[in-house]
């Protein structure tokens, strides 16, 4: 009856706090959009572009921004989404947040 009691504990304790570290839809989607103007800026600048035919056969594609800064003391960081194609139907996943 204790095992049951905590295991029940335990279990409305990972709901709450899971919806307390939830993002709303709009946030991700304004992530998602970001990362998707980053993409086409990338891509519009020949250097930097990634070949179309590269990105007609790739498996997978990680988009990331990051960042440094420091003088004394320094920090480096960013995040990203990522999207895997699927074999078959090549068509692409639902993007991943990424840190």
């Amino acid at each position: 009856m204790r095992i049951r009691f905590v295991l029940l504990i335990t279990c409305c304790f990972l709901l709450v706090t899971s919806e307390t570290y939830a993002i709303s839809k709009k946030k991700l989607n304004d992530r998602i959009e970001r990362y998707n103007n980053y993409l086409e800026e990338v891509m519009e600048i020949p250097e930097t572009a990634v070949p179309s035919k590269l990105l007609k056969s790739c498996k997978g594609i990680l988009i990331m921004r990051q960042y440094k800064a420091g003088f004394i003391f320094g920090a480096k960081g960013g995040s990203g989404i990522a999207l895997k194609r699927e074999i078959k139907t090549g068509k692409w996943s639902a993007p991943h947040i990424c840190r």
